[in-house]
């Protein structure tokens, strides 16, 4: 019998247990992207939306950082390049998509972050997060491994406050 079946019929047989240790290890949707060679991950809820990468006007005397603004339903949307904010290589993986614009709010501000890959909605699990040991970022609140890849999770509110401190 095959481990999968095994766990399947330990699953049929204590259902109450099954759902006892699912309650345990609550997860948390998060949407999942890719920017250089790093995998972050920022909480569902506060991704106002994610847009195909267009039009991005340059802003004189911006940060290096801040690729520029872009107009997004009528709004004005800071863009920034968070590779340059995390030291992470320029390089990774080849895009399989266009590359994206991961819009992140917190209150009424706002910011699109560069991706190259834009996953979709993941649970993951932030428990098992730890503190990243090599990244000296502010806004990662912890590591996290998923399919063997570590992905920074990402702080909105403390993101804005590295953005709008460094951009003024």
């Amino acid at each position: 019998m095959s481990e999968g079946n095994a766990e399947l019929r330990r699953l049929a047989e204590r259902p109450e247990a099954a759902a006892a240790e699912a309650a345990q290890v609550p997860g948390v949707a998060m949407v999942l992207f890719r920017i250089g060679s790093r995998w972050c991950a920022v909480r569902a809820g506060d991704v106002r939306e994610i847009a195909l990468k267009g039009q991005v006007s340059r802003v004189p005397g911006a940060p290096p950082y801040v690729v520029g603004v872009a107009l997004l339903r009528g709004r004005l949307v800071p863009v920034v390049q968070l590779e340059t904010l995390l030291d992470a290589e320029a390089r990774g993986e080849p895009p399989s998509t266009l590359p994206r614009m991961i819009v992140v709010s917190c209150g009424e501000d706002e910011v699109a972050l560069v991706a190259e890959q834009a996953h979709g909605v993941v649970e993951l699990v932030l428990e098992a997060g730890v503190a990243p040991a090599g990244m000296q970022a502010p806004f990662v609140a912890a590591e996290l491994e998923w399919r063997g890849r570590m992905v920074a999770v990402l702080d909105p509110a403390r993101l804005m406050e590295v953005v709008m401190a460094e951009a003024s």
